[in-house]
């Protein structure tokens, strides 16, 4: 099924990248514009003012840019012009963001590593606004003021006026540092979690198996052509599922592997507009990611009985397993309780990713996760 080799051939992320384990280069050695990376997804730098400076950008494996730079107004359109997805938040020089558009800005950062793709952050020359965004980003992935400030030492990006370290000062009472276990400055992408993609997989397998079982006087071979919701209905698509941690995962590596770059801009605009409802995978009478479906819309055709049945006996505690071994992948640890659920609204549009920090982050500093 291409929904199984989507999961299968997935990458997974982990928070185990220790700070310890990170070595922040003097430059990537790029002949045409060399980048600094701080992470291994997040690179800084000037403002890449040329075409042949985006270019280079490419060649580094960047797909992305953070543009905080608000004198050149124009340069975002530019950007993205060139096929780069770009979040602007235009800060003045010497100045700071707004809390609130700063927490939605790294936010997407979060998401934007989550799905393993490279990251460049630039004001005009790389250094006071920039490292401002970089100091908060490291707050909130757990690090401790003092230790942020001497992680960005090592690079040209840095806060440099009262006004970002007074921002700054604020942002780290709101994100504490983390006392239970290190702190990681980024997500990751490892291996890690393709282990748990692949037995979600063998669970959608042996689910499927069970609604062909449901489905009596239907042979084998026909049971493939039988009317199943999100290719010949749509009545389970009025009401959108509910997603737990680990479909989550799963359905943003199908939505990446399954869909064009133009088809994950328009979900996301879809999702930023409404409610939801319908689907938004939705699309002409048929669901854009049929074969990665949830387990309740492929479960959507049998008698409700039955279904729950289902549900209880065979998916529940294998979902719940898994959904705690993504966790503790995040987290390192193991929850006190069942991990979080999430509306598909928020996993198609990637917030569920920092829903999802917020909760460890959270649990960790309580001890509680």
């Amino acid at each position: 099924m291409t929904f199984l080799r989507a999961l299968l051939g997935a990458t997974g992320q982990t928070l185990r990248a220790a700070l310890a384990g990170l070595t922040v280069k003097p430059h990537s050695g790029h002949p045409v514009f060399p980048v600094t990376w701080v992470t291994p997804h997040i690179a800084a730098g000037p403002a890449p003012v040329s075409a042949a400076h985006l270019e280079a950008l490419r060649e580094q494996g960047i797909v992305a840019i953070l543009n905080v730079c608000e004198e050149l107004c124009t340069l975002a359109d530019t950007e993205e012009a060139a096929g780069f997805e770009v979040r602007f938040l235009p800060i003045e020089d010497e100045g700071a963001p707004e809390p609130d558009a700063l927490e939605e800005v790294l936010d997407w950062l979060d998401e934007s590593v989550w799905r393993g793709r490279k990251v460049y952050v630039h004001c005009r020359w790389g250094v006071g606004r920039t490292g401002t965004v970089l100091h908060a980003y490291l707050l909130r992935r757990g690090l401790s003021p003092r230790r942020a400030e001497h992680f960005l030492s090592r690079l040209r990006s840095r806060p440099t006026s009262y006004t970002q370290w007074r921002s700054l000062r604020r942002f780290a009472r709101r994100n504490p540092a983390l006392t239970v276990r290190e702190a990681a400055v980024e997500p990751g992408v490892a291996d890690a979690m393709t282990p748990v993609l692949r037995d979600l997989a063998r669970l959608v397998q042996e689910v499927e198996r069970h609604v062909e079982a449901a489905t009596p006087g239907i042979s084998p071979e026909a049971f493939a052509d039988a009317p199943r919701c999100g290719r010949d209905h749509v009545r389970c698509c009025a009401t959108p599922p509910t997603l737990t941690l680990a479909e989550a995962a799963a359905l943003t590596a199908a939505m990446d592997a399954l869909l064009s770059s133009t088809q994950r801009d328009e979900l996301r605009q879809k999702t930023s507009r409404g409610s939801g409802v319908p689907c938004p995978l939705l699309h002409d009478q048929r669901c854009l990611l049929y074969e990665a479906r949830p387990l309740r819309c492929r479960t959507a055709d049998m008698d409700e009985t039955a279904r729950l049945r289902l549900l209880e006996e065979v998916v529940a505690d294998t979902l719940d397993d898994l959904d705690r071994r993504v966790f503790g992948l995040l987290a390192g640890c193991t929850p006190a309780t069942s991990p979080p659920c999430f509306p598909i609204v928020e996993v198609l549009s990637g917030r569920y990713v920092a829903t999802t920090f917020r909760h460890v982050a959270c649990g960790l500093n309580t001890g509680k996760p």
